[in-house]
């Protein structure tokens, strides 16, 4: 039986409850696969008409939260990454679903369009992606997979945003939806597209977290590291100077309410400490790893996402990866006595997944490839921390 934890990694008592799964959901988690978005439409159906759920929905936990996050308290230590969650009604079903950190996808101070789909497809790693295999070719998946462990995919929305008049709206909706023992992170980046240079860059970046502060978030990401948008917003985590600036600027717009940045893959070490050191003294929360920037080709050997060489992989790929990032940050948030959270993300696909990045001293997990294929998973870690499955 998998045991809570508190911060400082001391095991919580557990809680004695009686937790009854009914016959229909017993035979709805017998499959792994219950896709909620839709990849053989675009993303703007996606986001008027998904998600793709029809349930049933898990019974309501018997658990109080009692988890501190933050000066919050939660009921678990998963959530959702940015990404999935298109809007308030894909919010509304995964809160209902169990999930604790729920984040709401990148926004911007101005609209933006969606790449054209495909979106997403499903990708062979062969393996993990560790940094030695960055130079490679992936090619598509041809067989279908077997279970939620051989699902990698490759994406690329460019970060599409509605104008911040109808996502703010949106968002002061979605915060509604919450239960106790929740909280909504609110990703938000800046246009290099429309602010090329560094100032007024940074100024966008700041005002994205402002607007998002206005809008009622618990907490602020900045998506730092987006491999599908343009070269200059995919590599801002890889620039000391430039990505401290802008967790700075943002910092001083939100006062008490607590900035994450989210970062990208380092193959690095000496990189990888210098973006910590000079972000550390401005953010509550580092996140980690975004998608993996890979060459993926279709069956004819053309790009697998039209007009896109190369697109983030995510998935049970990454994992590698993603445990890599949280060593690392451990090591450095411990050698250096920082205090900001650490939030783990990168391949996690099932509870077994959760429980070993939790075990590396991170604070939480998000999903995010793993929510889309497996609405339950949350529901699943449950019953699993509780000797039910």
């Amino acid at each position: 039986m998998l045991r809570p934890f508190n911060r400082a990694g001391q095991a919580l008592p557990l809680q004695r409850k009686t937790i009854v799964v009914t016959k229909s959901l017993q035979k709805t988690l017998a499959r792994e696969f219950h896709p909620t978005y839709d990849v053989t439409r675009s993303y703007e159906w996606n986001y008027r008409h998904g998600p793709h759920f029809k349930g049933p929905y898990p019974p309501v936990r018997k658990e109080a939260p009692r988890i501190s996050f933050l000066g919050f308290r939660l009921r678990s230590r998963l959530g959702v990454a940015a990404g999935p969650l298109l809007n308030s009604q894909w919010i509304r079903v995964y809160a209902k679903l169990g999930f604790d950190i729920l984040s709401y996808k990148t926004v911007r101070t101005r609209w933006r369009p969606s790449n054209p789909k495909p979106n997403c497809v499903l990708v062979d790693t062969r393996g993990q992606l560790t940094d030695d295999r960055l130079g490679e070719n992936l090619h598509v998946m041809t067989q279908p997979p077997a279970g939620i462990r051989d699902i990698s995919i490759t994406n690329s929305f460019g970060v599409p945003s509605r104008n911040p008049s109808i996502w703010q709206e949106d968002v002061e909706r979605a915060k509604r939806y919450l239960d106790k023992g929740q909280v909504l992170v609110v990703s938000t980046m800046g246009s290099s597209e429309y602010y090329p240079d560094a100032p007024s860059f940074i100024q966008d970046f700041a005002r994205s977290a402002a607007l998002a502060r206005e809008a009622g978030a618990d907490i602020v990401e900045l998506d730092l590291s987006c491999p599908n948008s343009n070269a200059a917003e995919g590599m801002v985590y890889l620039d000391p100077e430039l990505s401290g600036a802008i967790s700075k600027a943002a910092k001083a717009e939100l006062g008490d309410v607590p900035l994450f940045i989210k970062l990208g893959n380092f193959w690095n070490r000496d990189r990888f400490e210098s973006v910590i050191k000079t972000n550390a003294p401005h953010v509550d929360g580092i996140v980690g790893i975004n998608t993996v920037k890979m060459t993926v080709l279709d069956e004819n050997g053309k790009p697998a996402i039209p007009g896109r060489p190369q697109s983030g992989v995510c998935g049970a790929g990454i994992k590698q990866s993603g445990l890599q990032f949280v060593h690392w940050l451990c090591e450095t948030r411990k050698k250096n006595r920082y205090d900001f959270v650490m939030i783990g993300v990168g391949g996690i696909m099932n509870p077994e997944d959760i429980r070993e990045f939790l075990d590396t001293g991170v604070d939480a997990v998000e999903v995010a490839t793993a929510a889309m294929w497996d609405p339950y998973l949350a529901y699943r870690y449950y019953l699993t921390r509780h000797g039910k499955m």
